[in-house]
């Protein structure tokens, strides 16, 4: 209240009108020497009118209050933006741009002979123009046609501006999101464009009725842009001409061009060119600069779309052009060098390109967020700052005060070194218009948008094949209708992106999605030629490999005589020695001295290096096996607590594109009613696997021949292939080894490396499956097959001395949780992240039960940052350290839809599937065997105790059989079960009434070693005993879970069970299950196992109960039933008295439980004497009873009950 009698003056400013923003742009036009063509005025206050929202000064009193109405800035963004078009268009006229050069030419004749006249100090150009000494060109009146070339805007130039901002606010309003039909309503579009009134009365009525969106954005488009409908201005290319450009520039347009698609990108990175370019043509005549206005940019897109790429030209582009003003005075080019001119000990020119994120602008405590901000810009200064993800900044949810504290100091650095630095943000759309709406100061100070469109499935293929180019893989024909295929499927892409037949998707058209193709195929690329069987193929691999290793010594040996006396003769470092005296440089000079061959290995036609060289369509195939696999892997399985329910829809979900099928297969797929069969018929037509349940051909082990690997190599893969099963990670793994060797005989060979593939890792299955062993092993692995680099550090291995020698190193192995991840107060999360990673740099950072970084409901603004600071540091330290991530399958699944950075950089999923039953028994044998314990002699004691077995894990030996459940298959409980085994028998030993004596002990010592290491079959007996008990003892006993059931079904208060985390359906479910798994697995041991029979009682007794409710509900023989009863009852004007409403209101809760119940009993298939009593009669009579309800047209909601009569 202190201000208010402090500060008496206050001084309110109103809104500008139209009329007075239209005269603000007039203003800023004249300014800069520029003026409006005749007639363009409407033009100009049209574009204002709809770009600000301002009010016409008639309509002021009404005008609805908006941040951004009648913004000034918004007007100048609209101005700068009509001379990008200008500059393009007046560019392209080859004869005016002639006449302005000798106009240039002329010019400087004459100024020169003024500053003869005048012999005096040389003064400024404006001193002698008011002298009058020197008259400008434009002012000449002869040359006004060429001058107004420079000066004039005309209507296409505004009304682009604003096309080009309807595009950009309209764009993909009518593309449906993934699962959607249409991702806005109509409605939606109408609010976008602010300036509906501009429509004329009969436009406004076609949007009014317009039913179709593509119909409605057509009459917006036409109506507030005057743009044709379905203009595709921004789609066309750019043509201007570059002769005039400095050779630097040239260069990064050149390397602009040769990226795919982008031809969006690619024109307004000429605008802005065409622009700089043309500011400089005006100054040539001396009318003054008009590329100061700011260059800051929003680049839009989904991930694997070119932004980082782009940013670096477009940022080194406006340096080059003198836009953005470099930190070197005069700027120092890093393109067009001249060799002479070079200093060869001087480190080459780099752009400053700074990539910055939350972490790099959100402070730790209060009061340091403005200082990193401001400190990040400044390091960026003279190039360019680029913040993917920019939303990240502004934690979700609106009280982040310290992520907007940073954007609040961010938007006045980008004002106040907008001379200095471009700052981009980049983004996906959807959340970057958030962004931008959630401060108004973003919208005029980053005026320029690059909207960077999904790849169309042939440009990815392009990229593809680009890609295998590069590397000098050659693709057969079969292998380039295999690309195409494949990258339609794992991408989801559209060969027409604006067709609403396209689906959108954050991974839409994603570069690095195809790029996991292309190393995946890697993969099986090595696996094939390194193992080929044949013969010849073998001798010519061999001969290969010895050719190789000979060139890398003859070069080593060149190599440090050349560097050796480099560093002698001028100091040379060995990092120079490194860009100086390649490879390439040593087969060019061609040393006799060193080397007898004359040129590449390869070039000589001495050797058959294509085998290296080939992709077959089997290679790209196998990586769309392995991803169909890991899909629709366990979907038919039932789920921990349910039967198996996965529909056909789910199945069709699981995979995105099912490619066209023959009419009979279609017809199949839509009748099948077993899912294993629509599974198999998706895995036939979609990844051209087997129609078999099982996959053999990423099951069979790959034959690799370790006999020549290093002594590491050897000890790891010994110590994998003792573990038990996971043999699809012992197959990955002899891939992934196969494609380090395959890549080093390339490089040997001088042919491109292809083993700088990621090895992040998604570890997926339930715990005790060896996840943590298998993840050691694996960063052991990469690291003596030298995949992974150790920072400073020569290879050395962890397991060999160099004479072959065994040692015993410790691989650098973090573990990490979401403690170690994520903080308690803002801005501490990042450096956490970065922190666990640098620690593991040259290892493994393993994150078990990875999905709890960020928790369960998606406002976890910690978590989240937590995950992107962790996909960014991934990316960056991709040849430096391996990330895996692990925990249980659908909850990872779920956490990598979360955020699609994951998709792309973790590409190898390792499943570790439950363990069999043979698999569990094998591993209890060898745990006794350690403990010197045998089995039972008895004829059935092996048996016996891998039934225990199978009802303590749940396992199973047929996959149809299988249940999923977290226990199942899991190393730790046939741990504690030979434990509990173990201790039992000892408590048995020792309470033996008659112990022998040490004389007796040393005169039958055989026998009595039998006797103390060998199990009996009460062992067993007491063991089952014990582990029903502890699975089932609570839940059955008086007052047990079964007897509260029974006793609130009896009650009719069955609903009171509603609302707790488990329904009750899932819990007897549950014991339901274990009761019959105990009667099936254990067997005969069941009938000694008095809590099975006191389950079995409990059961029966809360069936019998659920009947009489059932009979109550649904009637029985001649017995009507409530629910009958209020069907007969209903009066016949259809109207519900509200007693009756109450009454089946208050029913419905008890109704929903006991549902639940019955199918549950039924799921689980109980025996007859169980299962017959509900489900035979009584669904029928429910079915038939909620039928009449249904009839009866009872308006009003049964929750459950009526959605379940349909």
């Amino acid at each position: 209240p202190g201000f208010k009698s402090r500060v008496p003056i206050s001084f309110h400013f109103n809104d500008y009108s139209c009329e007075e923003l239209t005269q603000i742009g007039q203003l800023m036009l004249h300014g800069k020497s520029m003026k409006l063509a005749e007639g363009v005025d409407a033009a100009l206050q049209r574009a204002i009118q709809v770009s600000t929202g301002c009010c016409l000064e008639a309509d002021m009193e009404n005008c609805v209050s908006s941040r951004d109405n009648g913004n000034g800035r918004s007007v100048r963004n609209i101005i700068e933006g009509s001379y990008r078009f200008l500059a393009s268009r007046a560019l392209r006229d080859a004869e005016k741009v002639g006449r302005i050069q000798e106009l240039k030419e002329d010019a400087a004749k004459n100024l020169k002979l003024a500053k003869n006249k005048d012999s005096g100090k040389v003064k400024s150009v404006n001193y002698y123009i008011k002298q009058k000494l020197f008259t400008p060109p434009c002012e000449i009146a002869k040359n006004k046609d060429v001058c107004d070339h420079l000066r004039q805007v005309e209507a296409i130039d505004i009304n682009s501006v604003l096309e080009e901002n309807i595009f950009l606010n309209l764009h993909q309003l009518c593309v449906p999101l993934e699962g959607q039909v249409t991702k806005v309503a109509l409605s939606d579009i109408r609010r976008k464009v602010r300036a509906i009134p501009l429509l004329t009365n009969e436009e406004r009525a076609k949007v009014v009725s317009a039913r179709d969106c593509e119909q409605g954005l057509s009459i917006l488009e036409q109506g507030v842009a005057r743009v044709k409908p379905g203009s595709k201005m921004l789609d066309e290319p750019l043509d201007l001409p570059m002769d005039q450009a400095p050779c630097s520039v040239r260069e990064v347009f050149a390397e602009l061009d040769k990226l795919v698609g982008l031809t969006k990108v690619k024109r307004v990175m000429k605008e802005l060119y065409a622009l700089v370019r043309f500011s400089q043509l005006r100054e040539d005549l001396y009318l003054g600069s008009i590329a100061e206005q700011s260059f800051h940019m929003k680049f839009v897109g989904n991930p694997g779309t070119g932004k980082t790429v782009v940013a670096r030209l477009v940022g080194e582009m406006l340096l080059e052009m003198g836009a953005v003003k470099s930190k070197e005075s005069p700027h120092v080019s890093r393109r067009c060098l001249d060799p002479e001119k070079v200093d060869p000990e001087a480190p080459l020119p780099k752009l400053n390109f700074h990539e910055g994120s939350r972490s790099d602008l959100v402070g730790e405590h209060v009061g340091d967020t403005a200082l990193k901000t401001i400190r990040t810009v400044k390091e960026a200064l003279g190039g360019v700052l680029f913040i993917d993800e920019a939303y990240s900044i502004v934690q979700a949810g609106g009280k982040d005060s310290f992520g907007m504290e940073a954007v609040d100091t961010l938007i006045k650095e980008m004002e106040d070194k907008r001379k200095y630095v471009v700052v981009i943000l980049a983004g996906y759309e959807d959340e970057m218009e958030d962004f931008i709406d959630s401060n108004p100061g973003f919208k005029s100070r980053v005026p320029n948008t690059f909207y960077f469109a999904d790849y169309s499935c042939s440009e990815l293929s392009t990229i593809g094949s680009l890609l295998y180019s590069k590397k000098g893989i050659e693709l057969t024909q079969d292998g380039k209708e295999a690309m195409s295929s494949v990258v339609k499927i794992t991408t989801g892409c559209c060969e027409d992106a604006d067709s609403p037949d396209c689906v959108s998707r954050k991974d839409n058209g994603n570069g690095r999605s195809v790029r996991n193709i292309v190393e995946g195929s890697f993969r099986f690329l090595a696996a094939r030629s390194l193992n080929d069987p044949d013969p010849e193929v073998q001798k010519e691999l061999k001969s290969l490999q010895v050719a190789g290793e000979d060139y890398q010594n003859s070069w080593n040996t060149w190599y440090e005589s050349e560097c050796n006396s480099a560093r002698n003769r001028v100091g040379m470092q060995r990092s120079r020695c490194r860009r100086e005296f390649t490879k390439e440089k040593f087969y060019e000079m061609n040393s006799k001295k060193h080397l007898e061959w004359v040129g590449e290995p390869c070039t000589l036609g001495k050797y058959r290096c294509e085998i290296l060289s080939i992709i077959k369509a089997s290679d790209i195939e196998q990586v769309l096996q392995e991803q169909v696999y890991h899909n629709l892997h366990n979907l038919c399985s039932p789920t921990e607590g349910h039967p198996a329910k996965a529909s056909l829809s789910d199945l069709r979900w699981q995979v995105r594109v099912i490619p066209t099928m023959e009419p009979e297969d279609v017809k199949k797929l839509k009748d099948i009613t077993k899912c294993t069969e629509g599974v198999d018929l998706l895995k036939k037509y979609i990844a051209k696997l087997p129609q078999k349940e099982s996959d053999p051909s990423l099951q069979e082990p790959v034959v690799v021949n370790l006999e020549e690997a290093p002594c590491g190599v050897k000890e790891v893969f010994g110590e994998l292939q003792e573990l038990i099963g996971l043999g699809g990670v012992k197959r990955t793994m002899l891939e992934l080894y196969s494609l380090v060797q395959y890549s080093k005989i390339r490089e040997n060979l001088l042919m491109k490396s292809v083993s700088e593939t990621s090895f992040h890792m998604k570890f997926v299955g339930n715990p005790g499956t060896g996840k943590t062993v298998v993840a050691r092993l694996v960063g052991e692995l990469l690291l003596e097959m030298r995949a992974v680099e150790v920072r400073g550090k020569e290879h050395e291995s962890l397991r060999c001395q160099p004479d072959g020698k065994k040692k015993e190193g410790t691989i650098n192995f973090q573990e990490v949780s979401r403690a170690d991840l994520v903080a308690e107060y803002q801005g501490q999360t990042a450096p956490k992240v970065i922190g666990a990673v640098e620690n593991a740099l040259g290892g493994v950072l393993f994150i078990d039960e990875a999905y709890s970084i960020v928790k369960a409901g998606g406002n976890d603004n910690f978590g989240i940052e937590a995950v992107d600071t962790l996909i960014k540091a991934m990316e960056d330290k991709r040849k430096e350290v391996v990330v895996i991530l692990a925990g249980y399958e659908e909850e990872m699944n779920v956490f990598f839809e979360s955020n699609p950075g994951f998709k792309s950089r973790v590409p190898i999923t390792f499943h570790f599937d439950d363990y069999t039953c043979s698999d569990l028994m094998h591993i209890a044998k060898l745990k006794l065997g350690k403990a010197d314990i045998n089995l039972p002699t008895s004829p059935t004691g092996a048996d016996d105790y891998e039934r225990i077995i199978k009802f303590a894990s749940g396992c199973c030996d047929k996959e149809e059989d299988c249940r999923i459940s977290r226990e199942n298959g899991n190393g730790r409980t046939v741990r504690n079960v030979v434990e509990a085994t173990t201790r039992l028998m000892s408590t048995r030993i020792l309470q033996e009434p008659v112990q022998p004596t040490a004389k007796e002990l040393l005169a039958n010592k055989e026998k009595w070693v039998i006797e103390y290491t060998t199990l009996k079959q009460q062992d067993l007996v007491v063991t089952a005993n014990e582990l029903a008990e502890g699975t089932l003892g609570r839940t059955c006993a008086k007052d047990g879970m079964v007897a509260m059931l029974t006793e609130a079904i009896a009650a009719g208060e069955l609903r009171s069970f509603l609302g707790k985390d488990e329904p009750p359906g899932k819990q007897l479910f549950q014991i339901a299950s274990k009761v019959r798994s105990a009667e099936s697995d254990l067997g005969q041991l069941s009938d000694q196992t008095e809590v099975v029979q006191v389950c079995k009682r409990e059961l029966k007794a809360l069936s019998d109960a659920a009947q009489v409710q059932v009979a109550k509900l649904c009637g029985a023989g001649t017995v009507e039933g409530s629910l009958r009863s209020y069907a007969s009852k209903l009066d016949p004007t259809k109207v519900l008295e509200r007693s009756m409403a109450t009454a089946l209101a208050t029913s419905a809760g008890s109704i929903e439980s006991l549902i639940s119940l019955l199918t549950s009993f039924e799921d689980v298939q109980l025996d007859s004497q169980l299962a017959a009593p509900f489900c035979t009669g009584c669904s029928t009579t429910c079915e038939e009873a909620m039928a009449d309800l249904h009839k009866g047209h009872v308006m009003m909601s049964l929750g459950s009950l009526l959605t379940w009569t349909g």
